[in-house]
């Protein structure tokens, strides 16, 4: 009925309901939002090919679209982008509802899938790996070389990361709560710096639009 998934937080609730999706039917206005592939915007878990939707409504063996190179290329250096989407710059957790405005911007907009792209001819996924797997492997013949840390090997996670924030930043501004994102950024902020003077700051009128 609805077989695209849904973007949830670890809320319990939210996690009853995004296991059970056919109640979508009988009260949408509480539907979870869905869940957009960050690298091309296309709803993640929903094909676009019409047989394959046939299929998938009738058989208990799923059929999926073929997964893009550059998201292949993320499984494969074992990127993770989690920390990124959480929260924006100055802490400020997203809802669910901005996870997937953020996602389906991001990949509509290409600007990260077209960065990425320029990444992955500078860093094949293979290279990559193996000379984290040697640098490992000379590790642990010498105990006094450094841990090796995926993170920060050859700079590759920092221009995907660079890249990503960069792409993120346009789509924030362009969420449609992104005034009240702001407003939730200053407030913050304001509540930081106060309780750096141990103090209690009290929103009560601020707003920034």
């Amino acid at each position: 009925m609805s077989p695209q998934l849904r973007e949830v937080n670890q809320d319990f609730f939210e996690l009853l309901r995004n296991r059970n999706k056919f109640l979508d039917a009988l009260d949408p206005s509480s539907a979870l939002p869905n869940k957009y592939d960050w690298i091309d915007g296309k709803l993640v878990g929903y094909s676009e090919n019409f047989f394959t939707r046939a299929w998938n409504a009738i058989s208990p063996i799923k059929q999926y679209d073929d997964i893009s190179p550059e998201r292949q290329y993320l499984i494969e250096i074992e990127y993770d982008s989690r920390p990124i989407f959480n929260k924006n710059r100055f802490g400020v957790e997203y809802s669910p509802e901005e996870k997937s405005e953020l996602y389906s911007r991001i990949g509509q907009d290409g600007n990260f899938r077209r960065e990425l792209k320029v990444i992955m001819d500078k860093y094949p996924a293979d290279m990559f790996r193996t000379s984290i797997k040697q640098a490992k492997a000379d590790r642990a013949t010498n105990p006094n070389l450094p841990d090796i840390d995926p993170n920060l090997w050859k700079g590759l996670y920092r221009e995907i990361n660079q890249a990503l924030r960069r792409a993120k930043m346009v789509a924030e501004n362009n969420l449609s709560t992104s005034a009240d994102v702001r407003n939730r950024s200053f407030i913050k902020r304001n509540d930081e710096y106060y309780q750096t003077r141990g103090e209690v700051y009290a929103p009560i009128l601020e707003m920034r639009k």
